[in-house]
């Protein structure tokens, strides 16, 4: 899990880690917020970052949670997601990546919690002798 390496930078507020409920189903292992940025150093080990992004339906209907996704500082993907709106699976290439940033640029009053679910970094595989 993402979650278990140390973050390197975290901007603003930290991430909460913990369950969340999407559409009647909890998942149990999320990095959730209103606001927040937090980097983490793969060292470029690592493959593929596998994750969902959600928005919980205590979250104001018409507001737009803005899920960021940065590779060494450039952006990679970038998703708007609401309430009501179905998880969305990601799947981004990490490979020779050193630091990876998971930004929610929804700042402002808090109108709900969205969420990184079972945000997963896979590792580069076994060398073929």
């Amino acid at each position: 899990m993402i979650r278990d390496l140390h973050p390197v930078e975290t901007d603003r507020y930290p991430y909460d880690v913990g369950p969340v409920t999407v559409a009647g189903v909890t998942y149990p292992t999320t990095l959730h917020t209103t606001c927040s940025v937090a980097t983490w150093q793969l060292d470029r080990r690592y493959e593929t970052l596998h994750t969902s992004v959600a928005v919980t339906e205590t979250t104001r209907s018409d507001y737009t949670f803005d899920f960021v996704v940065e590779a060494d500082g450039r952006q990679v993907r970038q998703v708007l997601r609401k309430a009501g709106d179905p998880v969305l699976p990601l799947t981004i290439d990490v490979r020779d990546v050193f630091r990876i940033t998971l930004r929610m640029d929804s700042c402002g009053e808090p109108n709900g919690t969205a969420a990184w679910v079972d945000p997963v970094v896979t590792g580069k595989p076994a060398p073929t002798p």
